[in-house]
């Protein structure tokens, strides 16, 4: 269970960055960013200012979209390696027959969706099929999109959790012993 949530808790930070370039990435390839919009121009300005143009550069975004992508697939193993006994074992019978098949149904989607989303970006980034270069674009960005939905689910459902599992483990923590006025003098 620690392991578990411990894992969970590192990839949620990296899973934004994941997100956010992938949305970037999921709006320009279907022609959804509104490049005259006075919101893009806010943005624009904005990036300009602070030197960070770079950010808006689309091979800049897939880079970056890629690469925590490959340095976090241990994780993601590791993560869906400790959560194989939970999901295939025990489930709180405080839950009626429908609510556990409904739970055990949007975990196994998180389990089933992250490996097509991450074998669908490595296909798409190796070029593995480049005739079906865009079908296996669009298959990445339509199955990362549903791997997003599971994942929002898992995050409302479990983030409480595992807040819990970490307070408890700093609680734990070690703290270094306190020297006494007295202990100095003896």
């Amino acid at each position: 269970m620690r392991l578990v949530a411990d894992v969970g808790l590192a990839l949620l930070p990296v899973l934004v960055v994941e997100t956010l370039t992938g949305l970037i990435l999921f709006l320009f390839a279907h022609g959804l960013t509104p490049k005259e919009s006075a919101w893009a121009g806010y943005v624009f300005n904005l990036l300009a200012s602070a030197n960070l143009l770079v950010i808006q550069d689309i091979s800049f975004q897939t880079d970056v979209h890629v690469w925590v992508g490959y340095l976090t697939t241990w994780a993601i193993l590791l993560k869906a390696w400790a959560s194989w006994p939970t999901l295939t074992g025990w489930w709180p019978r405080r839950f009626s027959r429908l609510r556990r098949l409904v739970e055990k149904a949007a975990a196994s989607s998180v389990l089933l969706l992250g490996p097509a989303s991450y074998l669908s970006g490595i296909a798409l980034e190796l070029r593995l099929l480049p005739r079906e270069e865009r079908t296996m674009r669009d298959l990445h960005l339509w199955v990362s999109a549903l791997l997003i939905l599971a994942l929002a689910w898992h995050l409302v459902r479990f983030f409480p959790e595992g807040i819990r599992v970490f307070a408890v483990q700093i609680r734990r923590w070690p703290r270094p012993a306190r020297s006494s006025p007295r202990a100095a003098d003896g």
